[in-house]
C-alpha cells in the first residue's frame, strides 16, 4: 500500500511539472513568434507612419496578435519591441511565483505568469 502511494505521488508530481512546463513553454514560443511577427510588421510600415502615430499603430497590430507591448524604441535603422503575454493554466508554478512576489494566497491561485520578450527588426 505504501509503495502504491509513493508511485501515485511521483506520478502526480510528474504531471504537475509536465503541465506547468508545457504551459510556460508554449506561451513563451507563442510570444516569441508573435513579437517577431509584430517587429517585422512594424519595421515594414514604420517609414509610412508619422512618428506620433507609431505607438498607436504598434498597439493596434499587437492587439491583433493578443500580446501587450510594454515599450518600444526606434533608432534610424531598427525598431525594438518589449512585449508581454500571460502563461495561464499552470497548477503550481504560477501560484508559487505569485506568492514569492507577495501576492495574497487567494489571488495567487489565479495569478498568471507574465512572460517578457524583446525583439528587434531592421527598418525597410
Amino acid at each position: 500500500m505504501r509503495r502504491l502511494l509513493t508511485i501515485a505521488l511521483v506520478i502526480a508530481l510528474m504531471a504537475i511539472v509536465v503541465n506547468d512546463a508545457s504551459h510556460y513553454f508554449l506561451a513563451y514560443v507563442d510570444l516569441r513568434n508573435s513579437t517577431d511577427e509584430l517587429a517585422d510588421s512594424v519595421a515594414s510600415v514604420a517609414g509610412n507612419v508619422q512618428t506620433d502615430r507609431l505607438g498607436q499603430k504598434i498597439a493596434d497590430l499587437a492587439a491583433g496578435l493578443k500580446i501587450r507591448v510594454t515599450r518600444y524604441a526606434m533608432t534610424p535603422g531598427q525598431i525594438t519591441l518589449w512585449t508581454q503575454e500571460n502563461a495561464t493554466g499552470t497548477w503550481l508554478l504560477g501560484p508559487y511565483l505569485a506568492l514569492r512576489q507577495g501576492v495574497p494566497l487567494e489571488q495567487a491561485l489565479h495569478t498568471p505568469i507574465v512572460i517578457t520578450y524583446v525583439a528587434t527588426a531592421g527598418l525597410r
